[in-house]
Formats: C-alpha cells, structure tokens, sequence
C-alpha cells in the first residue's frame, strides 16, 4: 500500500466521522468562596468544602472540570483531588479559563458535537444599592451584569447551566423589585441615548438568553444555610443528591429542570422551622425546556463510575456516605420510584436507611470492587443509632426529606406549578465493565515508520491495520497486520540493499481514559515476520524471500476523540526484529518506531 492510497482512505474516514451522531461535551467552572469583601460578613465554614464536592460530582459527567476555590486544612486533606487542581477564585483567571473554554467548545461545534457548560457557584452574595445581585470572589465581585454580558453571551455552549448557591443569589438573574439597573461604566452625560440604554436593559434580562438555564438560591433577603452534618450548604447538598440520580422520576438517566425542582420541593416540603427552609428559583433553556442537567449514560463513558440502585419496592429516608465521612447524597424513595445514584469507583461507601424518625437505623457498606451496578435492596443491613442535639439539627434532621419523592409527589408538583412534564425516555440502563458495550471493537489504521528491521535499508515506511475487542474495562486483545519497505543505495550500487517485510501479531493493550477525549495507551505484540529483498546479513548477501522472521513489540501513546466513534493515535515505541534464515548467520536487531492511526470504535 502506498502513500497514494493511504491519504485517501484517511480522507473517507473522516469524511464519515463528520458525519457521525452528535457528541455532549460537557464542561464545568466551579467557583467556591468562603469570605465576603463586604465589611462586618462572617465569613461561612463550608463554601470550599461545596466547592470540592461540586467538582467532583461534577467530574464525574464532565469531559473537563475546573476548581477555583482556597480549600482550607481540613477540605484539603478531605479532598485531596481537588486540592490539586483547585485555583484562586480571582476574576482573571476564571475569565482566561472561560475564554480558553470557549475555543475548544467552539472546536466540539464545529467537528459537529453539542457542547454544555455549566457554571457553578458557591459562597457569599448580596444586592447592592440599585438592586443589581453579585457574588463574591477572591478578589473582587462578579455582578449580575457580568454573568450575563461576559459569561453567558459569548459562551459557545450550545447550552449553559448556572447554579449559584449564594444569599440573594435570586438577584444575581432578576432585578430586586421595581428599581432597574444601570451601567456605572456609561456616563450619562455622554450618552443620552434612551434606545440604547432602554436595549442594554432588556439585554440583561434572562428571558434574552434561551440557551441558559438557572438555578438560584431565592425567599428574599433570606440567608443561605449550612449544615455541620452535610459540611455544606443545605441547597447545594440537595443539589449534588439530585443531580447524583435520585431525582431521576422516570428512570432514564436524565434529570431535568423540573425533576430536580419537585426533588427539591419535596425535600423541603416539611421543613418548618424559618432559618432551615430553602427555596429555589429555577429555569430551564427556553431553547429546550427538556434539556437535561445530567445524564448518567455520560458518566459510564470514559469515567471510573459505579451505580447503586434503588429499585421499585425499596422506600424510605436514605443517606449515602463515603469511606472519608463525607455526606453524599440524601433522599427518600417512593416505593414505585426507581433510580440509579452514580458514585465514584474508587471509594467504598455506607448507604444508611432510617423510618420514621429514628435516624440512621440501618445501614450497609458498599466496597469498591465487584459489579459496576449495586442493587441497594439486595444488600444486608446492619442495626445502627446516632443521637442529635440543637433544635435547628433537630429540625434538619426531622423535616428535611420528609415527603417521599417519586412519580405521585412529582405528577402533583408539575400540575400545580406549571413546569413542562418529562416525557416517558428511554429506560437507563448501566453496562457492567464486562459488557459489550459501544466502543469493544476497535479498527485501525496508519503510518508506521521504523528503522530497519535487518540489514541496512535505512527508515522502513509503512501502513499498520489494527483489530482489537475489549475485554475488560481498560484491557483489549487483538491483531495487527504490517507492512513496510525501505532501501539504502550507497556508494556502491552494486551493494544496494532493500527489503520488503510483512508481519502477523497478537496484540494486547491496556488503556485508561482520565477525561473523555483523552486515552492513556501501552501495548505490546508478538507475531510472525516475512522479510523479502536483498540485504547483507553479516559477511553473506541474502537475496529473495525469507519467511522465518519474528517481530515483538513494545509501545505506549496518547489517544485523541476526534468526534463520536473516531480517534486519533500517536504511538512509539521498541521493537526486536529477529531472523533465522538457513543460508546466513541468525540475528536480531532493536529498532524504534513511530505510528501514527485512525481509529475506529463500535
């Protein structure tokens, strides 16, 4: 096969690819801030540690999450991960990662996938005097004029999903009452302007941005709480529960805006006592009011995930707990209900269950190893009590999750505050890391370039084609057939020497993917090797075919998604050459190479 061929059929391959199902890429820009810049504001405990959890929930669904937060001692050694990637929550940096962001979603557009951001915020807010909502970071505040004329408008997500859990966060999205802001940075007796000013001001109002969603923090003047036993915010706890898959109604891996808004009223639906009530304003996409916040299927791809499942016939109040002692999710299931709640694979976890009022009756530990979906109703339960103390604890932990949430509270909520209903989807379904699942049969192709295998012919150019199946989560074995030729003149034409040599291996590989468009790749080969040309082995010239060759190979990469179900290789490596021919001296020689292959995953 020649250079001739081989360009084409790249060309085909991404001609195909091009036309492939859209992709969602997903994107995430935590932002978390533990002080005010506003004088006499206490400073709240557990913004940081919010922050944390919310990236790694987050990560958990996204193909890149980034932290900007200042993790204090105990959330840091808490959260180790995220202490390593965390930044200062400072205006230029997140604005430099939102800008950086926004090509490569403009790149995902463009190869035909649907990128999605989602902008997570955590900490202090207030109004100022003309009513306009900010929130604080490290360094200055990000206004309500900010979010939308720098973040959301020149966003290239297809869609954006904002979160603030903040204290009159409600106004970081509308004006406070009737009065209407105006830009400080235009002077007035400078621009008389009432067109433009009347446009600057519609411009600021959500309804102008059909690509975003919100959810807000709301009841007025109301402060935003924190809970010692959730180390958090009671909503951006109840926020992580839903979004982990429990407020998933109909069971097909996707919670939306209204899902997660009827989660949210019946958590709090009992709640009584007024410093422990939490309300919420939210919108989903005009473009979209079924659009999705999460869906579970993106956090089996690429994503080192398990899932616990809660099936129809299990009910009551649930807490599920990491092996660090951080608060998961809570919820309280509806007998009919079913659902999975994704965690990570990494951690062993204690599912507690409690009925009536006695908390924490029962419990269950989950380990890390075994089946990627865990039936919860199936596991042994364990006796287990834990006394609390305070009335505002004792509210919490009595009120909070009273109401069970399932198909009856939601049908009941959505008919009374006109949120769009789901639709009945496509039953979630979650692929064992055995399973057959899209992406176990690999085709390959590419350039192989090498130095010789025997004799002196100089850089061998080739063409490498790859089958492999995947047979555990980050193992595939496979086949690999080569072939190459190089040739060395000299001085001396008579003592020209070329080869031409076709190799059969078996092939094994492992590779882990740490983001989604993103693989870590080794693998080695072993196999047969026939070499035909003329060559000089030694003190003997061999000339015609010798079919007593073996090749092994020794290699590691970097994987690259293109779009779908294509990616792109670079692999090097070592590999033995060895002949045995009968009319000359037997020999083996190590040689380096470099390939460089489309893949293609079904």
């Amino acid at each position: 096969m020649t250079n001739r061929t081989i360009l084409p059929l790249s060309l085909v391959l991404v001609a195909c690819a091009s036309t492939a199902h859209a992709h969602t890429r997903t994107y995430a820009v935590v932002v978390a801030q533990n002080r005010s810049l506003d004088a006499g504001v206490k400073p709240l405990r557990y913004a940081d540690d919010d922050g944390a959890k919310n990236w790694e929930l987050l990560s958990l669904y996204a193909d890149r999450a980034s932290l900007f937060a200042v993790l204090d001692e105990d959330t840091a050694r808490l959260h180790p991960e995220a202490a390593r990637v965390a930044e200062v929550p400072e205006r230029a940096a997140i604005f430099d990662r939102l800008h950086e962001l926004n090509a490569i979603m403009a790149a995902d557009t463009a190869r035909g996938d649907e990128p999605e951001l989602f902008f997570v915020y955590a900490g202090h807010g207030d109004v100022d005097a003309s009513g306009q909502g900010y929130v604080n970071l490290h360094d200055t505040k990000l206004t309500r004029a900010e979010l939308y004329r720098e973040i959301i408008a020149p966003s290239k997500a297809r869609f954006i999903h904002v979160i603030v859990d903040a204290c009159k966060s409600y106004f970081m999205v509308n004006s406070r009452g009737g009065k209407r802001w105006v830009d400080d940075r235009v002077d007035p007796s400078s621009d008389k302007s009432d067109a433009q000013v009347k446009a600057f001001l519609e411009e600021e109002q959500l309804e102008r941005y059909p690509r975003a969603g919100v959810i807000v923090a709301t009841s007025g003047d109301q402060e935003t709480h924190e809970w010692s036993r959730y180390q958090g915010g009671i909503l951006s706890h109840e926020l992580r529960s839903a979004l982990s898959g429990a407020g998933d109604v109909n069971g097909d891996g996707r919670v939306e805006y209204s899902e997660l808004r009827a989660f949210l009223a019946a958590a709090n639906a009992r709640v009584k006592h007024p410093e422990a009530r939490v309300e919420v304003f939210s919108r989903a996409p005009a473009l979209d009011r079924h659009r999705a916040l999460v869906n579970l299927r993106s956090a089996q791809d690429g994503h080192p995930t398990r899932f616990l499942h809660f099936a129809p016939g299990l009910s009551g109040r649930f807490n599920i707990e990491d092996d660090r002692g951080v608060r998961y999710a809570d919820l309280n299931k509806e007998a009919a209900a079913g659902f999975d709640v994704v965690v990570s694979g990494r951690r062993n976890y204690f599912v507690r269950r409690s009925h009536d009022l006695v908390d924490e009756s029962e419990e269950v530990e989950v380990r890390a190893s075994g089946q990627r979906r865990v039936e919860v109703a199936g596991l042994s339960w364990k006796p287990r009590a834990i006394a609390s103390r305070g009335s505002l604890d004792e509210s919490f932990r009595q009120d909070l999750y009273r109401v069970p949430f399932g198909r009856g509270f939601y049908d009941g909520f959505v008919a009374t505050s006109g949120e769009t209903p789901v639709d009945e989807g496509t039953p979630f379904v979650v692929r064992d890391w055995h399973a057959d699942e899209p992406g176990a049969h690999r085709l390959s192709v590419g350039y192989l370039f090498t130095t010789s295998p025997a004799g002196d012919t100089g850089f061998n150019h080739g063409v490498d084609a790859r089958y492999a199946y995947r047979v555990q989560h980050f193992i595939d074995v496979g086949v690999a057939a080569q072939v190459g030729y190089g040739s060395q003149t000299g001085a001396d034409p008579s003592q020209a020497q070329s080869l031409t040599r076709f190799a059969l291996l078996g092939t094994v590989g492992f590779e882990y993917a740490p983001i989604r468009w993103l693989a870590l790749r080794i693998d080695a080969a072993l196999g047969w090797q026939l070499l035909s040309g003329t060559v000089q082995l030694g003190s003997t010239r061999v000339n015609g075919a010798e079919g007593r060759g073996l090749r092994v190979e020794a290699a590691g990469g970097l994987g690259f998604n293109v779009t779908s179900s294509f990616w792109l290789f670079a692999r090097g490596g070592l590999a033995i050459d060895g002949v045995y021919p009968q009319v000359a001296s037997s020999g083996s020689t190590a040689n380096g190479f470099t390939s460089l292959q489309l893949q293609l995953r079904l």
